[in-house]
């Protein structure tokens, strides 16, 4: 009998934002802990608030064997690795009055919005343990802006987003990307008259790659029920396209071990590597059942059964900047879209709420709304341009991915 607990510890200050100013503050310091045990095929979970009563909470596992869920998968073990990345962004006893000045100043300098939501500082502790020599330790400290913008002219609940996630806080930075957005949000640009053109996303975005998220689940490929099913190992997609499954600490905000303690070499799995796919992803489960490759991509709640899902990903990023890739093109920023969906056959469309004119070098104004639309072997084909080396903004680890798609006027 192999036992394990996985914990997780999230301590945060909380921000809630209204009319441009702090409304309230929330403080939460919460653990939860998970107790498993694996024996003859089978394993058993119970789950605490807090960390204490350990021996007791795995005899309640010990118990729940008798539920025969079935787990015929070696446990993790002989791996031991610590990361933590805790370095202060911001001292808490200065937090909330920095964000009050902040407001301050955004409600000074763009006075026809409105400002609300959400601001959090906080920290996330993940650890994996078990009698089979796994011990695994990963720490973040973050920042999370979430500001929703309402246009006070205008009769919409919410006109735009603005904020980021990151380890780092710069007032300076975060003012001057805020005003490279708010300064041209009002001078309205024509949509360019050509059928398709250079749209940027940041790396962040899932909606561009979410039909491969769902097509490259390794359930949908062992059931023969995946758009890929007939094209692995081949060369689907552009050569310079290249799309991982991350658990890297240092590019994503989340633990670089998955939820059955499975650690990648350089935290990542190729599953399209310059266009050829090469793997879908799996935990142990999927992996064992269709005979696929291991990617070690288990996802669970401290208190739940590893399953299969994605965490994180990446797009290989190219040895160009965003101005390099566009080759003195402007481009369009998709700032706000939501509403579309792929189609099972992979085609692709969706209004754009805000979408912004970029000249190269900087943002010049906002178009009026209209739609995207490509398909999947389009996207990441032909229409691919590449993902910048440089990031997108300096205060995280997002860059920019530059697809050309189809435009129209809704």
């Amino acid at each position: 009998m192999i036992k394990e607990k996985y914990q997780i510890r999230v301590r945060e200050t909380g921000i809630c934002v209204a009319q441009t100013k702090v409304e309230s503050l929330r403080k939460k310091d919460i653990t939860r802990t998970g107790y498993r045990v694996y024996n003859e095929g089978f394993i058993g979970v119970s789950s605490t608030l807090g960390d204490h009563h350990s021996e007791e909470m795995y005899q309640k596992a010990a118990e729940a064997l008798k539920l025969k869920i079935p787990y015929a998968f070696q446990a993790s073990g002989n791996y031991q690795e610590s990361i933590a990345l805790d370095k202060e962004i911001i001292k808490e006893d200065i937090f909330v009055n920095e964000m009050e000045e902040v407001l301050t100043i955004l409600g000074k300098d763009y006075p026809g919005f409105t400002f609300f939501d959400k601001i959090n500082l906080g920290s996330q502790e993940v650890s994996l343990q078990n009698d089979n020599n796994l011990d695994l330790y990963y720490k973040n400290n973050y920042v999370v802006v979430d500001l929703k913008l309402k246009d006070k002219k205008k009769s919409n609940i919410y006109d735009a987003f603005l904020g980021y996630s990151g380890r780092r806080y710069d007032r300076k930075e975060f003012l001057k990307y805020t005003d490279g957005m708010l300064s041209v949000y009002h001078n309205m640009v024509d949509l360019p008259t050509s059928k398709t053109y250079p749209c940027i996303f940041t790396t962040a975005a899932q909606m561009p790659v979410d039909k491969l998220i769902t097509e490259l689940n390794g359930l949908r490929i062992g059931t023969k029920s995946s758009l890929f099913t007939d094209k692995m190992g081949k060369k689907v997609f552009n050569e310079k396209f290249t799309f991982l499954q991350s658990a890297d600490p240092y590019q994503l905000m989340i633990p670089f071990f998955d939820a059955e303690g499975v650690v990648n070499k350089n935290y990542r799995y190729p599953l399209i590597e310059k266009g050829v796919i090469t793997a879908p992803y799996t935990d142990k489960k999927t992996a064992t059942q269709f005979g696929l490759k291991h990617t070690g991509s288990a996802i669970a709640e401290y208190d739940g059964v590893p399953t299969l899902g994605l965490a994180g990903f990446e797009v290989e990023a190219s040895e160009k900047t965003l101005k390099e890739l566009l080759g003195g093109q402007p481009a369009i920023l998709i700032a706000s879209s939501f509403g579309g969906d792929f189609t099972p056959e992979g085609n692709y469309a969706a209004p754009v709420q805000v979408g912004m004119f970029f000249d190269g070098n900087r943002l010049i104004g906002r178009l009026p709304e209209f739609q995207i639309s490509s398909s999947i072997y389009d996207m990441f084909g032909d229409a691919f341009i590449g993902v910048s080396k440089d990031k997108y903004l300096s205060l995280n680890e997002e860059k920019s991915m530059i697809i050309e798609l189809n435009i129209a006027k809704l």
